[in-house]
């Protein structure tokens, strides 16, 4: 990171236009000609369970195996699957020359970037920032955070400390206070296919995310999502559901 850098205030300003939309449910949800939209994608896998060759071969930054995959800034479509406890980050914005839509995709597991491997990835994710930051055009630059578990109070703990590092990261790089999409997942663990999965269309700028119905008034309420500068108000909701009230 650079000593002392801190982003433009407009580089925070994205253009309504140039925001991410998402699309969130269970993959039944999804209907056919969306499903088949989707796969007709053709997305680059930012495999948080591959290997060096293939990333390498994305030119994915990555700090070995159950760590952390970021993949490359280009116009190539996106898609990471089975998101258990990890995080993830979507960020599009505007390419300055070719004027092309650019976009970046992670998986991160949280105990990993925010103990064993908190330097290096601290290292890798800047480096990828400030690429989206020095070579995208001012106010089209997006960030949505996803994914997390909510099984018990060590997962929490997890998903807190990874969102308090990626929004530090996103407003020391782009002046960003990101938006988290949707809070932590936490379904019937015991029901088929319930992680959850991303893909990024970059070109018309759309997460879909994919995720099993969250079953309780508790768990419906991180069904909503909120600016990760809010996460604390917003935990104390999810402790307290019946209350309506941040």
């Amino acid at each position: 990171m650079r000593e002392g850098y801190v982003a433009p205030k407009q580089s925070g300003e994205t253009s309504p236009e140039m925001r991410i939309t998402a699309c969130i449910g269970a993959k039944a949800d999804f209907d056919p000609y969306t499903r088949a939209d989707i796969h007709d994608l053709d997305a680059i896998p930012v495999d948080y369970y591959g290997n060096t060759k293939k990333w390498n071969r994305f030119n994915q930054l990555n700090g070995g195996e159950g760590t952390y995959v970021i993949s490359a800034i280009d116009a190539s479509n996106k898609e990471s699957k089975d998101y258990l406890d990890c995080t993830g980050l979507a960020a599009v914005g505007t390419d300055k020359r070719s004027g092309e839509t650019v976009s970046l995709l992670t998986h991160q597991d949280p105990k990993q970037i925010v103990q064993e491997h908190r330097d290096r990835y601290i290292v890798d994710m800047t480096s990828r920032l400030m690429e989206l930051h020095d070579n995208c055009s001012p106010h089209s630059i997006d960030v949505m955070l996803f994914g997390g578990a909510a099984r018990n109070s060590e997962d929490m703990k997890g998903y807190r400390e990874s969102i308090m590092l990626l929004r530090k990261l996103c407003e020391k790089t782009l002046g960003i206070d990101p938006h988290v999409v949707v809070g932590p997942n936490n379904p019937d663990f015991n029901q088929w296919d319930w992680e959850v999965g991303a893909v990024l269309d970059t070109k018309h700028r759309r997460l879909y995310i994919t995720r099993a119905p969250q079953d309780t008034v508790r768990d419906a309420e991180t069904s909503f999502g909120f600016k990760a500068s809010e996460l604390e108000n917003v935990e104390r909701r999810w402790r307290n559901p019946s209350n309506g009230k941040t």
